[in-house]
């Protein structure tokens, strides 16, 4: 099946418009918490763990859960679902219960819709248009992780009960294009039903190297999490929201720009020798550590020393990033391609929440940005990872990186 140039436009703009709501809120839902509710740390750091965690280890539920509509019918309820719990927020004195219910169903909005936008790609392209296809998406969401914190920044500085109403009329904005897609879009059998998924017996088929893979690169979420959440909720108290979310910005535009010079140095780096790939998770690694310890320094001036942090983790996650999706085929063995990446899931999504959360009440506990500072504690965990993807080299054969992919929602 090959998609209509029509379909093509659609879903790319769908993604743009998605995505922009998802970045316009969530990096600083901690901010937003802050300023519109009446939460101590402990409860706001609980929240925004929570909502990271099931917006990216939601996934494994997923296959049991999804009803089998086609891509229209399951983006309108995803995205009508969002915009109804963006709005249900809106208001200062909405109770704790609705903001749980509303963050959760909107996490999984997220989670479901990602997941059926790339399932229905990979199973209705051909290769060579599922990687143009994928290719345009990364494009589209970078985009918005570019336009989306930029203009958090502005919104949260001047009207902050705005933010929501933005968020779910981006969604809306989303709808109104999936409307347009081809009703029959996503009319495809499915490769593996939840039955044979999850059969009967598939833990005994998880290998040491899968466990142990999950288990490392899992710390790099954390610390991408310092960034990602904890960074605009410290800024914002120091620098302010507006100058933070220019540093997003800054982020997404440089993954634009370098995701495919990136690429193909990888590709020409990882050609004749497996060892490199282990050297480039090492690299990415140590690249993301020293970009935390600059980011625990430089947290409270916005120069030049937090541009060159954010320059760092920006270069870290375009290699981290896609070696890690491209390493999984690697190291699965004979668990179902889609319970791997269900399960890695988990351990980024556990890793990812919880070092949001950690960071958020080590930031508004610490009486002094000193050394014990979330960000000085993520990068020497981090630093612990690189080294031990130096001493256990988890990939043995040539796996080919047919795309950056970076750090996706």
């Amino acid at each position: 099946m090959s998609l209509s140039k029509k379909d093509t436009i659609l879903i790319t703009f769908i993604r743009s418009f998605s995505g922009f709501s998802f970045y316009l809120f969530i990096p600083f839902l901690a901010v937003w918490l802050e300023k519109q509710r009446d939460y101590d740390a402990g409860t706001i750091a609980w929240l925004v763990g929570g909502t990271v965690l099931i917006s990216r280890a939601g996934s494994i539920l997923l296959p049991l859960v999804l009803p089998r509509s086609n891509l229209r019918t399951t983006l309108l309820s995803c995205y009508g679902i969002i915009a109804v719990a963006f709005f249900a927020m809106t208001p200062v004195g909405a109770p704790f219960a609705l903001d749980v219910f509303a963050l959760v169903a909107a996490s999984f909005g997220f989670c479901a819709a990602t997941l059926k936008i790339k399932s229905f790609i990979s199973e209705s392209c051909a290769v060579d248009e599922r990687i143009r296809m994928f290719s345009l998406l990364n494009i589209a969401i970078n985009a918005s992780a570019a336009i989306g914190p930029a203009c958090a920044g502005f919104i949260l500085a001047k009207n902050p009960e705005l933010l929501t109403i933005f968020a779910g009329s981006a969604q809306i904005a989303g709808i109104f294009a999936v409307c347009f897609i081809n009703k029959q879009a996503g009319d495809v059998s499915v490769s593996a039903s939840p039955k044979s998924v999850l059969s009967a017996g598939w833990m005994r088929h998880i290998s040491a190297k899968f466990l142990i893979f999950s288990a490392i690169s899992a710390v790099s979420f954390f610390g991408y999490a310092q960034f990602f959440i904890v960074f605009p909720a410290a800024a914002a108290a120091t620098i302010g929201p507006k100058e933070a979310a220019l540093y997003f910005s800054v982020n997404g535009i440089l993954i634009i720009l370098l995701q495919y010079p990136m690429a193909q140095l990888m590709r020409r780096l990882t050609q004749k020798s497996s060892a490199k790939f282990n050297r480039l998770l090492v690299a990415g690694n140590l690249i993301l550590s020293l970009s935390l310890v600059l980011f625990s320094i430089a947290i409270h001036t916005s120069g030049i020393v937090l541009m060159l942090a954010v320059i760092l983790f920006t270069v870290s996650e375009l290699i981290w990033g896609p070696l890690y999706d491209t390493l999984i085929e690697e190291v699965r063995g004979q668990v179902n391609a889609m319970v791997a990446f269900g399960m890695i899931g988990i351990f980024w999504g556990l890793a990812e929440s919880g070092g949001a959360s950690a960071g958020l009440y080590l930031m508004e506990k610490s009486k002094t940005m000193g050394v014990m500072n979330p960000f000085a504690v993520s990068a020497a965990l981090v630093f612990l990872a690189a080294i031990s993807f130096w001493f256990l080299p988890v990939i043995r054969s040539h796996p080919s990186i047919v795309e950056n992919k970076g750090v996706q929602i």
